[in-house]
């Protein structure tokens, strides 16, 4: 478990902004991580996860984590002929 400084976004904001990476969901291991990146100057950190991950969700949330924006993932399967789109 680790914290990646977002450097784009950090020199863009002018404040360390960080990703939490989530190896494992061992509740000590996060919230130490967390604390250390707080004593190192972290002022936002996000964490991108699946919205299934409900425990997880719940956890993050006890540590002052908030919902802040969903992402979405678009597909189209390219080899079927289905809604008139058709393959050269």
């Amino acid at each position: 478990m680790i914290i990646k400084e977002l450097s784009w976004d950090s020199s863009l904001f002018k404040k360390k902004m960080g990703e939490l990476i989530i190896t494992s969901q061992k509740t000590f291991r996060i919230k130490a991580v967390v604390d250390k990146a707080r004593d190192d100057g972290f002022k936002y950190i996000i964490c991108r996860i699946r919205t299934q991950q409900t425990s997880l969700i719940r956890l993050l949330e006890s540590f002052g984590f908030y919902l802040s924006d969903v992402g979405l993932t678009w597909a189209i399967e390219t080899d079927n002929e289905e809604h008139g789109i058709k393959n050269p």
